[in-house]
Formats: structure tokens, sequence, C-alpha cells
């Protein structure tokens, strides 16, 4: 009963400070509120944040006067909810890209709950919502109930075909796997593994590329006993954070991409 009346506390001063400081801008052109949701210069984006990069250089960023706030479900900052209340009650519209959902086989139940609770407060307060998949719009039909005459649409995310082309030179031979992305749960990267295991049984020539920071509690460690462990040093290679501008060579020299869940 104290956390909750703590945390009730908490909402009400966050959305008191966001009462006082943010207003509506009355322009018709497109002053968006991110919310801190998009990363700084000297900070790596991961996740729906990096769709958030070029969509905030072609419309900055509006920090206390805006008159649309655009919230990405998998990149939200502290207090969204209370960030969509402010916002609805100042009239300014609420656009929400809907990333995903939480469900039992991913996460905890009572984390599943708590998440989606939080999805289904959002798409309550939303003017507009755009699903980035058919899946995804699925699965939040199915894990979240759907407001009446929510409006909506699909829009897939975007490929810039200028930088993420397929390399000029020749493929190098045998399979080469590729897991890349922030890797906040052990499977997504412990399966890959696995998988080249599998490869290397039926003497298949492969290999595996590791991008992306290991984020789980003692990941680097177990990742590198594992590799050990089926005497796969010699055909993975850990990569780590990259940037953004790093992103297309990266994916040039695979042949495979692993993204799982």
């Amino acid at each position: 009963m104290i956390s909750k009346l703590a945390r009730t506390f908490l909402d009400l001063r966050m959305r008191a400070r966001l009462s006082l400081f943010l207003s509506k801008s009355e322009s018709t052109i497109p002053q968006i509120v991110y919310a801190g949701q998009v990363p700084a210069e000297n900070q790596i984006a991961s996740g729906g944040a990096v769709k958030l990069i070029p969509l905030s250089e072609k419309y900055l960023e509006n920090h206390l006067k805006g008159n649309i706030l655009y919230l990405v479900t998998s990149s939200l900052p502290k207090g969204a909810v209370q960030w969509a209340k402010v916002c609805k009650k100042k009239g300014i519209k609420i656009v929400i890209n809907q990333n995903g959902v939480a469900f039992p086989a991913w996460t905890s139940p009572n984390e599943c709950k708590r998440i989606n609770f939080r999805n289904q407060q959002l798409l309550n307060l939303a003017d507009y919502v755009f699903f980035q998949s058919q899946f995804c719009l699925d699965a939040v039909d199915h894990w979240v109930k759907f407001p009446p005459n929510m409006k909506f649409e699909i829009l897939y995310n975007p490929i810039d075909l200028q930088k993420f082309s397929p390399s000029k030179n020749s493929p190098k031979p045998g399979v080469s796997l590729l897991v890349m992305g922030s890797h906040h749960q052990p499977q997504r990267v412990e399966h890959a593994i696995e998988a080249l295991q599998h490869l290397k049984d039926r003497a298949i020539k492969a290999s595996l590329r590791i991008a992306g920071p290991l984020r789980w509690p003692n990941a680097e460690n177990s990742v590198k006993e594992k590799i050990h462990a089926l005497k796969l040093e010699d055909q993975i290679t850990l990569t780590g954070a990259y940037a953004q501008s790093e992103a297309p060579n990266i994916y040039r020299d695979s042949k495979i991409l692993l993204h799982l869940q």
C-alpha cells in the first residue's frame, strides 16, 4: 500500500511539473515533443530510439511547446503516461508508434502485466497509432484491448536503400550469420551460437558475428564461456557496440540475420 501511495504521489508531482512548463503550440507546422526519447549526440541509439533520429532531424524537438507528442513504445521516457495525460489535457495531439507488447514467453508474468497495462493506457490516450507491422497489430489485439474507434495504420519501418545495399564484392564462402542490436535477453545470442554449433556438426562451413552490447547480468563472461565450451572461438566475432553509420557494412558482411526474441 505504501509503495502504491508513493507511486501515485510521484505521478501527481511529475504531472504537476509538466503542467507548469509544457504548453501547446498553435503552429500549423508539426512542433514535436519527444519527451527525452531522442538520444544525445554522444549516446549510441538502440531499439525504437533509432527511428527517432531521422524524424528529429526533419522535425526538431520543441521541448516545452508543441502540438504533437510522439512516443515510441520500445523507447519510452520515464513517466510516459504522465506526459500523455498532460498533453491530452492541454490539447496536444498524441501519436504512438507501437512497436510491440509483452508476452509470458518474453518476461515474467508481473512484468508482462505492467508493460501491457502501460501500453493500454497510452493507446487509450492516443489520437493516432502507427503499428510497425501486421504482426505487431495482431499482438496488441491479442494481449491488449483495442480502444473503441482508435485511429491507426500499419507503417512498416523504412530502409534507406542508398545506405543499406548489397555488397559489390564477391560473397565470402560458407554461411555467415549475424545477430545485431542491443541484446537484453540471453537467448537472442545463445540460440544463435547453438545454431552455429548445429552447422558445425553437419560439417557446414559457417561463422557468426555478434554485433551490439550484451546487456544482461554477467553477459560477456557467460557468452565467452559458452563459445569456449563449444570450441567455436575461431568461428565467432564479438563486435560490441557500434554506431549507426557502421551498420550498413556490418549487414553487408553477413548473409543471414538472426533476429530473435
